[in-house]
């Protein structure tokens, strides 16, 4: 009678042990921002006649208000319209493009993936109308005048003429956006001289 009972009892623990749940806990949490895996058509394309870029994610993405976070140079007059399919996204050009003009399109802080919430700070996408790229480059640093603090998020642009209150009036020729440690970057750019003003909207 004693080894039955120590048998049941056994039994009992184990089956108690059983009925247990628990969560699944799912690996590590996401916390990289979503990469690139493929561009149409490729990044830097010479002779570009397309209507429709896309861009191709490593995860499902968002995009977070694309008419501004999405700076083009030279600018366009009409605005192109953006599309998320899941891991892509489709920008549909709307503009008639200059002849023989590098474009660039600066994706900033405005991709990320669609679970976590991870931004992508910067993207940079080229393009020419022409049979080259234009191969010049602007870089410097914003910076507070009374604490040196890097400003972050500031509008930077470039423009050929020298008029002061070209930011009023003009469309500039470039633009870009200061990253957080203050720093800026043109690319792709005609030589030649230019008027460079940073404003914060």
């Amino acid at each position: 009678g004693i080894y039955i009972i120590a048998i049941i009892a056994t039994m009992v623990a184990l089956c108690a042990g059983c009925a247990k749940t628990s969560a699944p806990t799912g690996g590590p949490k996401d916390s990289t921002p979503p990469k690139v895996t493929k561009m149409v058509p490729d990044n830097q394309t010479l002779n570009f006649r397309e209507k429709h870029i896309k861009l191709y994610f490593d995860e499902y993405i968002s995009v977070n208000n694309p008419t501004e976070n999405v700076l083009i140079s030279p600018p366009m007059s009409t605005a192109p319209e953006y599309t998320v399919n899941g891991k892509s996204l489709v920008i549909k050009l709307k503009d008639t493009l200059h002849a023989n003009s590098t474009y660039n399109m600066v994706f900033s802080d405005c991709i990320k993936d669609y679970h976590e919430g991870n931004t992508l700070s910067y993207l940079h996408y080229s393009f020419s109308t022409g049979d080259s790229l234009e191969n010049h480059m602007i870089q410097g640093k914003l910076s507070d005048a009374r604490t040196l603090a890097p400003s972050k998020d500031f509008f930077v642009m470039l423009y050929k003429s020298h008029h002061d209150s070209l930011p009023l009036t003009t469309i500039p020729d470039y633009i870009t956006k200061s990253q957080t440690d203050g720093s800026f970057t043109f690319r792709n750019i005609r030589p030649g001289d230019y008027k460079i003003f940073a404003l914060k909207d």
